[in-house]
């Protein structure tokens, strides 16, 4: 599976694609109640995927977020979008791990840069190709274990993420250094917990 994420605004010229972010995704949730939520995410750009979800976006007079579920086919080697979402994912924290506050695009847009000037195209968490902020660096979003992911990591996509891990570039939206309260820590370990007994229970196929 992989994500495209975009954000295009209003222009002169009808709609001006913004924003493009990418994920692959590494793994996906397979119980019933998650079914297909993903689980760690890999960030990056690619400039082919990028401009084809553009140029589709332009064509449609987009307006806002869009959220493009693609597939990676092995058959031809291409990526091909099936499905677009006007809203953010449950996993849109993928982009907040590499720089990119999605929420921000919403505060600028519909309330207004007085409450947030944001700019994406000044971040410098992102390089401009093609006229769009693009996301700079790859790095690993999870809700998993390590211990845990790294039993699904026998793919291309799983061995970006590994290295990822090995280098320390990961993040996971759970855990925050300030939160000292022993009872959030406990949650954090029962959570960590109730993961192995689920994929334990219902195992995934890596993407």
């Amino acid at each position: 599976m992989r994500l495209c994420t975009y954000f295009a605004a209003e222009s002169d010229s009808g709609t001006e694609v913004v924003f493009a972010g990418y994920g692959e995704v590494v793994i996906e949730e397979h119980a019933p109640l998650v079914l297909g939520n993903s689980a760690a995410i890999v960030t990056g750009r690619h400039r082919e995927v990028a401009e084809a979800g553009a140029r589709m976006l332009r064509e449609i007079g987009w307006h806002g977020v869009a959220m493009i579920d693609a597939k990676y086919d092995h058959r031809d080697g291409q990526v091909k979008f099936f499905e677009i979402n006007p809203r953010l994912g449950r996993n849109h924290f993928y982009l907040t791990a590499a720089g990119i506050n999605p929420a921000r695009f919403y505060v600028n847009e519909f309330l207004g840069p007085q409450y947030d000037a944001f700019d994406v195209r000044r971040q410098p968490a992102v390089v401009l190709q093609d006229g769009m902020a693009q996301l700079r660096e790859e790095r690993l979003f999870t809700v998993l274990p390590h211990a845990l992911l790294r039993r699904y990591l026998d793919t291309p996509t799983g061995r970006k993420a590994a290295a990822l891990l090995k280098a320390g570039k990961v993040s996971n939206p759970l855990k925050y250094r300030a939160e000292k309260n022993p009872r959030r820590k406990l949650y954090l370990l029962l959570n960590a917990v109730n993961h192995v007994r689920k994929y334990r229970k219902f195992p995934p196929r890596t993407a």
